[in-house]
């Protein structure tokens, strides 16, 4: 009877604790606590919560080792896990799941929380040993990481370094290549030239004898057959003309290969560069001449190319339409206006073609520029055809203002009182203040550049505007009385030291606003003025007073390959307010033409005989070089 009542009250207990367990599992929220990192797992609650979800208990443990591996991590003490957010968070993929998720499943994050996001509060996992050893590989992996980044940095600029110097020196390589090909190129250029001047030379001495053999053929047709002569002899030498003249050719480059700082200040420079145009074509008047090409910017209207055809056969040219080839550079359009017309025609390959073709069916054909620069040799070197003018180191210089003045006084001709060759601001005021002194009745002095075109960079210096030079007027007509009249007495020295003593000190001062700038756009104020004078040098020369100025003439000369001087035309030159040439007046009235002319053939015959020349022909427009002044006895 005992043992049946024993089993009786073991049922009913066990009736119980199924009850309470069915409850459990049914109204219980299933947290389960995780202590320093290890889950209590013997709890009614944890064994009532993994009752419940049996199904998925794998994925739930392996969301709940993920807690524990974080927790334990950070040292966390105590963690209330939602066992429910457990196991929705299971039904995820575990791989992609991330550490913000997991925590999240924690019940009590606000306690947790700071623990996690403390620096440092992380531990390595394992026994004190593994600690230990996981501390010195964190060690050696931060120290071979300061130590990889310090070489990697290293060699990122070693190679920069590297680059940098390898760039340079191909750089160097490559200029030092470019540099010894333009050398090459020319040298074989200045070979090419030199024969091209021998060329010219040998051509022109043939050209000359048959020219004076067509002017007796001339003669004689006029004259009628002679006793020995018959007509078939008159015909035969009328044969004999037209084929000697067939062998001269003249291009006519009206190109004006100044500096680009002055074209661009130019408003009018195309149309500067066709002024000459109508003057050259005259040159068909020569029949010796067999035929002429003339290179023009743009393409002319017809109307304009029949008047000039028109005007040219009135003047007596003969089938001047079949001579005469106007040549347009087809790239003309394509380039900015300031561009000399040579390099235009360098850059069209067309016109370059065409004009070579012409230029090869004569024997005897040069070409004629304006002014000779880098642009006209490269065209003759190119065209493989010789050039009337000297080489354009030397066309430059000798168009200088410097240059002109020491080939006047070489050539022992008359100019105006001044100094030349001045490339520094002291010498500048120095020379002025020489001059002044030396000659005070000088109202205005010329300030010109070496790099002038047509008066353009030019400044007229007044002396009425300093007060020094009336004192010194006052003091001169004392000076003088006190002498009886002798007025040499004033270019003694120690009153001529005094003189530029008080005049030094006055130009320092007001030099800029003493004087008045040419009224070109390129320099409109003196610093400007100033940088371009000291840049390219210039002359200082007195400027004559308009009571005595009739005006200005000028010679075109002529210095043939032969070293025959022709003195072509002389002209008297009109001038504008600020002496800039604007027209000529054909023939001169000034001075006694002879004069004009003996002066031109010297400065001619000095040219010719100055051994930098190199004996090469050149064509000379005496209006930027002699500016010979009338004044009345």
């Amino acid at each position: 009877g005992t043992e049946a009542e024993d089993d009786e009250v073991l049922a009913g207990n066990l009736g119980k604790i199924r009850n309470y367990l069915e409850l459990l599992d049914t109204y219980s929220l299933h947290h389960f606590l995780i202590w320093k990192g290890k889950t209590l797992d013997t709890t009614p609650e944890f064994e009532s919560y993994q009752r419940k979800y049996q199904p998925g208990w794998p994925g739930i443990r392996a969301v709940i080792d993920r807690l524990e591996q974080i927790l334990s991590r950070y040292a966390v003490p105590l963690a209330i896990v939602d066992g429910g957010a457990v196991a929705s968070l299971a039904s995820c993929a575990l791989d992609s799941l991330a550490t913000n998720d997991v925590v999240a499943c924690i019940e009590n994050i606000d306690q947790v929380r700071p623990l996690l996001a403390m620096p440092g509060q992380a531990k390595p996992e394992g026994t004190k040993r593994q600690k230990r050893r996981w501390g010195a590989v964190k060690i050696q992996a931060m120290a071979r990481m300061v130590i990889a980044k310090h070489k990697y940095l290293t060699a990122i600029r070693w190679r920069r370094a590297a680059t940098k110097i390898q760039c340079q020196a191909r750089r160097m390589a490559a200029l030092l290549i470019v540099q010894a090909k333009l050398a090459v190129q020319r040298s074989k250029d200045s070979e090419v030239w030199d024969g091209l001047a021998d060329v010219l030379k040998a051509n022109w001495a043939r050209a000359k004898a048959n020219a004076k053999s067509n002017a007796k053929v001339l003669a004689m047709s006029k004259a009628g057959p002679g006793p020995d002569l018959g007509m078939e002899g008159v015909e035969m030498d009328m044969a004999q003309l037209s084929t000697v003249g067939a062998g001269r050719l003249e291009v006519h480059l009206p190109s004006l290969s100044i500096d680009e700082e002055l074209r661009l200040g130019l408003p009018h420079y195309p149309t500067d560069q066709n002024l000459s145009i109508l003057g050259r074509l005259c040159g068909l008047v020569d029949r010796n001449i067999a035929h002429m090409v003339v290179v023009v910017p743009r393409e002319l209207p017809q109307d304009v190319s029949e008047y000039w055809i028109k005007l040219l056969e009135l003047a007596g040219v003969e089938d001047a339409a079949a001579r005469l080839t106007l040549l347009v550079p087809e790239r003309g359009g394509d380039y900015p206006t300031h561009l000399p017309l040579a390099s235009l025609l360098l850059y069209s390959p067309i016109a370059m073609r065409r004009l070579t073709h012409i230029c090869g069916r004569y024997k005897c054909a040069y070409v004629v520029p304006a002014v000779c620069g880098w642009q006209e040799k490269l065209l003759a070197v190119r065209i493989n055809t010789p050039l009337l003018a000297p080489a354009p180191a030397a066309a430059q210089l000798y168009m200088s203002h410097s240059g002109a003045k020491r080939t006047f006084d070489a050539a022992r001709v008359n100019v105006a009182i001044g100094a030349h060759d001045i490339y520094d601001q002291e010498d500048l005021i120095i020379a002025l203040t020489k001059l002044i002194a030396s000659n005070l009745d000088i109202d205005d002095w010329l300030l010109k550049t070496d790099g002038d075109f047509n008066g353009e960079c030019a400044a007229c210096l007044h002396c009425s505007k300093l007060k020094s030079v009336q004192d010194l007027r006052n003091e001169r007509a004392e000076l003088v009385h006190l002498h009886d009249g002798d007025k040499s007495i004033w270019h003694s020295p120690d009153v001529q030291l005094l003189a530029r003593a008080k005049l030094l000190k006055d130009l320092q001062d007001n030099l800029a606003t003493s004087l008045s700038l040419g009224g070109s756009d390129l320099l409109p104020d003196w610093l400007s003025f100033l940088r371009r004078f000291l840049r390219t040098g210039g002359v200082v020369e007195a400027e004559p007073p308009a009571a005595c100025l009739l005006g200005r003439a000028a010679a075109h000369l002529l210095v043939e390959p032969d070293g025959e001087v022709q003195v072509q035309s002389t002209q008297t030159l009109l001038v504008d307010d600020h002496r800039r040439c604007v027209g000529a007046l054909y023939p001169q009235t000034l001075v006694p033409d002879a004069a004009l002319r003996s002066a031109a053939e010297s400065i001619g015959n000095e040219l010719y005989n100055r051994g930098e020349l190199d004996r090469r022909p050149y064509l000379i427009p005496m209006q930027s070089l002699c500016n010979p002044y009338a004044i009345p006895m």
